[in-house]
């Protein structure tokens, strides 16, 4: 079965530091982007979140060696048609209670009915509060669920 992924930045720092969000050592996140390609599965993305991508390991670059083998993955990812870019999605009624840096991605996610992947706790935890879960039925993991 294919998934349609839609993966938070946080996936993408997780796996160039080879780290989970207790900064303990982990390879759950390097080993999903690695599957996804291996996979017939695909990540989908505006290309606001694939400059957010970009920004996020040209920020890592100078302290992380794992950006490089990110960047690559999700070069390899975009070359073989696993990325698919999508245009923005409008804004959902009572999006206010997301945080402004997620709320690109859960538009997205109700447009695209893919399952966002993140291993944010508080934006899962907005998610619900705002019934947005509910009224949209968004798909939110964590990495190591999918």
């Amino acid at each position: 079965m294919t998934l349609k992924l839609i993966l938070d930045e946080n996936v993408i720092e997780f796996a160039a530091r080879v780290q989970n969000e207790n900064d303990g050592l982990d390879i759950t996140c390097l080993s999903l982007i690695s599957d996804i390609i291996k996979r017939c599965d695909n990540i989908y993305c505006t290309q606001e979140l694939m400059d957010a991508y970009s920004r996020k390991l040209k920020e890592l670059s100078v302290k992380v060696g794992g950006v490089q083998i990110i960047a690559k993955l999700l070069v390899i990812a975009k070359t073989c048609g696993k990325i698919k870019v999508r245009p923005p999605a409008p804004k959902l009624p009572n999006e206010e209670g997301i945080p402004d840096d997620d709320r690109y991605l859960v538009r997205l996610a109700v447009i695209t009915g893919c399952t966002l992947v993140s291993a944010d706790g508080r934006l899962q935890k907005r998610l619900e509060e705002t019934k947005l879960i509910e009224k949209h039925g968004i798909k939110i993991k964590h990495p190591r669920d999918i």
